[in-house]
């Protein structure tokens, strides 16, 4: 089980969209190591998932949705 650290800043819109704006598979795709695969989103809560080559599927750590790569 993974712990999930929450902040206790908040954030403005502005800062809120620049996120959402982010291409964050370009990003991964540049800064991750080789044995990762790339990023996902869960279709039911929309957390960010971290797949990996040896993972035939992914379970989201945060509604436990599993999801095929």
């Amino acid at each position: 089980m993974q712990n999930v650290v929450r902040s206790n800043k908040t954030m403005t819109e502005e800062e809120l969209a620049k996120l959402k704006d982010v291409d964050w598979e370009s990003y991964y795709r540049e800064s991750a190591p080789a044995e990762l695969k790339g990023l996902t989103n869960c279709p039911d809560c929309n957390s960010i998932l971290i797949a990996r080559d040896v993972q035939p599927e992914l379970c989201c750590y945060r509604c436990g949705k599993k999801i095929a790569q």
